[in-house]
């Protein structure tokens, strides 16, 4: 069972990975992607939300992984940066939730219920995020890039709005995802193979040329000490509508987290 749970572990960061690495692509793109693209890039505030389905056959059974994930960031001020994300996965049965908020040069973090806080500064961010499985990183720039279009097939709607789709080879990043995951199949045992097949990606564009959506599906195969597993995952990350009056408070329960302070009283 423990090591069902790493290789669903795994399998949820390869896909993380992924996500990013299908935002490199190496091709040109229309003059209205460009335009989006660029304002994505230029944007210094997000507020999107992501759902994740991972079904994985091993072992004569099937699991279901369902993920949700809500990110909000203002870095418009760039003294006082404000992130917070919040995520709900359900994994054989069992309910993982984790809410991290940083605002005001404090950040709040909650752990399947267990509230703590903390002062932090901006550089402090990284370590904190990671602590908890996150990537501190929300700037949109990690999952859009203006060469991300190759071969792209564009639909028009008779509103202005458009979706582009590409289909990547899973083959052309293999060897940077091996790379970077290897330490974690030595965790597991010490032989393993990763097959990642075809990845379809969709963007969509509105009429004003802002991207308001992203979805992928990606297809693996992977053989972890006897153990194969076939997988697919279908992520949905959609971009809502950001005001001027948009902005990251603390945690409304903010009173209810413990003061890091109490455990360390000589910090």
């Amino acid at each position: 069972m423990k090591k069902t749970l790493r290789i669903i572990s795994l399998l949820i960061v390869i896909s993380m990975m992924l996500f990013a690495f299908a935002s490199c692509g190496k091709t040109p793109a229309s003059e209205r992607i460009e335009t989006a693209m660029k304002k994505m890039s230029d944007s210094k505030v997000v507020d999107s939300d992501t759902t994740m389905k991972m079904v994985m056959s091993m072992q004569g059974m099937t699991i279901e992984v369902p993920m949700t994930m809500k990110i909000k960031g203002d870095m418009r001020d760039e003294k006082a940066p404000a992130i917070s994300v919040d995520m709900e996965m359900s994994i054989m049965g069992e309910k993982m939730e984790v809410g991290i908020c940083y605002v005001d040069g404090t950040a709040y973090l909650n752990m399947m219920g267990s509230k703590i806080k903390t002062k932090a500064s901006d550089s402090d961010l990284e370590e904190i995020f990671g602590s908890a499985g996150v990537d501190s990183d929300v700037s949109p720039e990690l999952f859009f890039d203006s060469e991300m279009i190759s071969k792209a097939e564009i639909t028009e709607e008779k509103d202005g709005s458009f979706t582009a789709k590409v289909t990547i080879d899973g083959k052309e990043y293999k060897d940077a995802i091996m790379e970077e995951i290897g330490s974690l199949i030595d965790s597991i045992g010490e032989e393993g193979d990763i097959e990642i097949g075809d990845t379809v990606v969709v963007i969509g564009v509105d009429k004003d040329d802002n991207v308001v959506s992203y979805s992928m599906k990606i297809n693996l195969k992977m053989n972890i000490e006897g153990i194969a597993t076939d997988a697919t995952v279908d992520m949905d990350m959609k971009f809502n509508a950001v005001g001027d009056d948009f902005k990251i408070g603390a945690p409304a329960d903010a009173d209810s987290y413990t003061d890091s302070s109490k455990f360390n009283p000589r910090r």
